[in-house]
């Protein structure tokens, strides 16, 4: 776990190892100097609320090399996940990367068992988790705001 921890932390010349599960709309990049995960299920009001906070957060510091990624959680003895995601995406336009984790292996591995589960993830290793289940937006943005300005989420040139 430490390992591919390190990996995707990597320093920006360094290609971050995303897994190899269906990606939607397009893959992370892979020179970013941060990542933000939420884990959330497509089943879940929270998904819709994650798609509308991640896309003011990319356009507002677009230009950052900043990952906004969703992953979405199968659920348990529920078929067709995969389709009610694509449905959810095109109905809101949503272009930003989802990956779609039908088994929660990726989820699993992260210890995200609550939908949401949002991690923050700075290019020093440093992982700053926000209170799963209970997502606060104004928190989270506070907080993203706060490393941004500390020089935390960013470049090493």
């Amino acid at each position: 776990m430490k390992f591919l921890l390190f990996l995707l932390l990597s320093l920006r010349a360094q290609a971050a190892p995303w897994p190899d599960f269906p990606w939607l709309n397009r893959t992370p990049q892979s020179n970013a100097i941060a990542s933000v995960m939420a884990f959330s299920s497509p089943y879940d009001l929270q998904f819709y609320r994650m798609m509308n906070i991640w896309r003011r957060l990319e356009k507002k510091y677009s230009g950052q090399q900043i990952n906004f990624i969703i992953i979405a959680n199968a659920e348990q003895g529920l078929t067709g996940s995969d389709e009610v995601v694509r449905n959810i995406l095109k109905e809101y336009n949503y272009t930003s990367p989802v990956l779609l984790d039908l088994n929660s292996n990726y989820a699993k591995s992260w210890k995200a068992y609550v939908s949401p589960s949002v991690n923050l993830i700075s290019h020093d290793g440093k992982v700053t988790n926000f209170d799963p289940g209970n997502f606060d937006p104004a928190l989270f943005e506070k907080k993203f705001a706060e490393d941004f300005k500390r020089k935390q989420i960013s470049c090493t040139t």
